[in-house]
């Protein structure tokens, strides 16, 4: 007969799928306790980083601030000024944050 074929083969056995967890050893999200301590350092730095710049004058006030002021250098070197202070902590914050930014991409592998 027409419709009278040879017998469907058989399906073939699929493979079987093993699934494997390795285990992380470490603190929270498995990062190892020196690797989350130093992302939490590097969390603070650019968190005081972002507040030091938000603080400082723009520019424009820095600028009319100059033009109606006398000397635009103090002549004298006594106690640094709190716009002083906050200009120094930016630029040493700015320093660490591209040291520890470069080191983190470099060196630690998330």
């Amino acid at each position: 007969m027409w419709f009278a074929q040879s017998p469907t083969p058989l399906p073939l056995e699929t493979p079987k799928i093993v699934v494997e967890q390795i285990a992380q050893s470490g603190g929270a999200f498995g990062l190892a306790g020196w690797k989350l301590g130093l992302l939490v350092i590097y969390f603070l730095i650019c968190a005081a980083l972002i507040v030091c710049v938000t603080l400082r004058t723009n520019k424009s006030e820095g600028l009319m601030q100059q033009s109606m002021a006398a000397p635009s250098q103090p002549t004298s070197k006594g106690k640094m000024t709190g716009e002083e202070r906050l200009s120094d902590l930016t630029n040493n914050l700015a320093y660490v944050f591209l040291f520890l930014s470069m080191f983190l991409a470099s060196v630690v592998r998330l």
